[in-house]
């Protein structure tokens, strides 16, 4: 079976079988590994979510669960994950792809920019004026925000930056 372009690559091995209503959605053959559902490849994000009648919906909604977690105190809140935690293939299908901070900048449209913000690791500085505290910065759930995976002055992107080369895990 030939996986599409536009679904995100799956765990544990695919059969060549299609089923009777012709979809195009891998299936696994290994019942113990979790094949999660393929999800459609977000456009890069600019912030232009819309308010529906259950609240804020951010431009890539598809993917809240994967790119954030449940408060670890039961709370009904949920927690931006790191970024540095999330593959940079996961990052890119969800509207985040690898961006020069310009063209970061330039997706944040007529929201006011520090004109001091040069490299990936001063978009925080944008992150604290936006957020009440560090903490917030951390926990940030505005994931149609091109900023989120810098927020913590890390790129994401960058396969070497935060992690141990020798660590063959990742």
């Amino acid at each position: 079976m030939k996986v599409s372009d536009k679904n995100l690559p799956v765990r544990g091995e695919l059969t060549d079988e299609i089923e009777p209503s012709s979809t195009l959605i891998p299936v696994c053959q290994d019942a113990a590994t979790a094949c999660p559902a393929p999800r459609p490849l977000a456009r890069p994000v600019s912030l232009k979510g819309r308010v529906g009648p259950d609240g804020y919906e951010p431009e890539n909604a598809e993917w809240w669960e994967v790119l954030t977690t449940p408060a670890p105190s039961g709370e009904q809140r949920r927690y931006g994950c790191d970024p540095m935690s999330i593959p940079p293939e996961v990052l890119a299908a969800a509207g985040h792809p690898v961006r020069r901070t310009r063209a970061i900048l330039s997706a944040l449209g007529d929201e006011p920019v520090d004109p001091d913000i040069r490299s990936y690791k001063d978009l925080r500085r944008h992150c604290l004026k936006c957020a009440e505290s560090p903490s917030e910065v951390r926990r940030c759930t505005v994931i149609d925000c091109p900023l989120w995976p810098y927020r913590t002055q890390h790129n994401p992107h960058n396969p070497r930056h935060g992690r141990n080369p020798f660590n063959q895990d990742r």
